[in-house]
Formats: C-alpha cells, sequence, structure tokens
C-alpha cells in the first residue's frame, strides 16, 4: 500500500525517475489501481507527460494483457485527456477493440464518440470520423453522441455534430417509419410525424426529438426524392399545438419524456 501512495505521488509530482525506481522494483504497481478505479496508465494519461506515459508502458510487464484487462476503458481514457497519440496506437495494435463499448457501471455503456463528446473534444471526434465511426450510435441512455453534447453543454461539439442530426432523422425514419405512416415511435425520446402536400409535391416528416430538444422537418420531393432538412428548437415551439401533440404522442406510442 506505502508503495503505491509512493508511485501516486511520483507520477502526479512528474518524477519519472523514481517512477521507474518503484516499477523495476514492484512492475506489477503498473496494472494497479491508484486512483479510484483509475489503473496507473489512466492516471498517467491525466496528469503526466508524454515521458512519463511512455515510461510506465515500459514497465508494463504486458501491454496487450493491460489492454485486455482495462478493455476500451483505457482508450476511452487517452479520448478523454485528449492523448490521440496514445488511443491511435492502442487501436491500430488492438483493431478488435474499435468497436468495442465502454461499460461505465452496470449495464451502462457507450462508444469512444460519446466520450469524446462529452468532454467537447473536437479533434477526437474528427478523428473517429475518419476512423469510421458511427456518430449515430447510441449509448444505453437511447442517446447519441450530440445528445451528450447537449446534455454536458458542449456548445463546440454540439455545432460540431449538428449536421448529424438530419442523418440521424434521415436514417431512423426510413428504418422505421414507411411511407404512409403518420406518427410513429423512432426511440425512446423520438417521434416522428409525417404527411404529405401534394399540391406543393413534397412529404413533409417532423422529428421531435425530446432528448436534444430540436425539430428536424424533412421536406422530400415527391419527384426527385430529394429530402431537405429544415432544424427548428423546441423551445421556439413551446406552447404550439404541434409540439403539445407531439409529447402526447410519444408517451401514447411507449415513449417518454427526459427529465
Amino acid at each position: 500500500m506505502f508503495e503505491k501512495s509512493k508511485l501516486k505521488k511520483a507520477i502526479e509530482a512528474g518524477d519519472v525517475g523514481k517512477v521507474q525506481a518503484i516499477l523495476s522494483r514492484h512492475p506489477h504497481l503498473a496494472n494497479q489501481r491508484l486512483k479510484g478505479t483509475a489503473p496507473t496508465l489512466a492516471l498517467a494519461l491525466e496528469v503526466a507527460s508524454d515521458e512519463m506515459v511512455d515510461t510506465i508502458i515500459a514497465c508494463c510487464p504486458d501491454i496487450d494483457a493491460h489492454l485486455d484487462w482495462t478493455g476500451p476503458h483505457i482508450i476511452c481514457d487517452a479520448v478523454a485527456r485528449g492523448r490521440l497519440n496514445y488511443a491511435k496506437a492502442w487501436l491500430t495494435e488492438r483493431p478488435d477493440l474499435r468497436q468495442s463499448l465502454r461499460y461505465r457501471s452496470g449495464q451502462h455503456h457507450e462508444t469512444l464518440m460519446h466520450t469524446a463528446a462529452r468532454r467537447g473534444r473536437i479533434d477526437a471526434l474528427e478523428w473517429l470520423l475518419q476512423e469510421g465511426f458511427d456518430p449515430l450510435a447510441l449509448n444505453s441512455q437511447g442517446r447519441t453522441a450530440m445528445a451528450e453534447a447537449v446534455k454536458y453543454e458542449q456548445q463546440s461539439a454540439v455545432e460540431f455534430l449538428r449536421p448529424y442530426e438530419a442523418a440521424v432523422a434521415k436514417r431512423r425514419v426510413a428504418t422505421l417509419m414507411p411511407d404512409g405512416a403518420t406518427w410513429s415511435l423512432i426511440d425512446p425520446h423520438t417521434v416522428a410525424y409525417a404527411r404529405e402536400d401534394e399540391k406543393s409535391g413534397y412529404r413533409l416528416t417532423d422529428i421531435f426529438n425530446f432528448s436534444l430538444g430540436t425539430c428536424v422537418t424533412l421536406h422530400r420531393n415527391l419527384q426527385t426524392g430529394i429530402e431537405t432538412p429544415v432544424h427548428h428548437s423546441l423551445s421556439a415551439l413551446a406552447g404550439a399545438s404541434a409540439l403539445v401533440t407531439a409529447e402526447n404522442e410519444l408517451q401514447r406510442l411507449g415513449g417518454n419524456l427526459p427529465a
């Protein structure tokens, strides 16, 4: 216990030599938990330099076994701390962890996209999208990465991910709401209403997302099939009969309004 305390203090102080000395005598401490539930390497990612992180990795008896033990947790820590050089290296070494879910506790899980969005890590979001990660993936609370950014008030991440909001709507509506339907439940916090306007030649679909606090109206040209999204905020619709109806339909179809 005393050696763990000394190791934790040395990492926080940035004393690379002392960390090397401790781990040379007690290499098993490289895989110990030093701060709450965070293992040694996660603490270094949070507070220390690349030199310190590299030192701990070099002292790890088996970094591959460490990745097996922590799974995608340590990669999530690297993304959350903005240490993308390590996240990229580990995902290259272990492609089997690319699409793994991070289990935080019990049945709660999320993807790397959610981690980056919650921390407002635009650089990480850009990289993850380039790597083919799905911005529309849902966590166990039914939220996309953008919804996670909204919840944690990461406005820069919200604006960066906003173009994907329409993609979310299109994908879900195409999958879950066939032509001819009127009201349909898209996910626990989202309901859609569709109708055709023969006079204008458009099919209009309103997607009320009560988790994001937004409404996207998809205008689909019935002749060309081209679909154009128009964004609204639910706050702008407050008190409107359409919003009240959407709330009632959401609950009637088995969804629920977020707290």
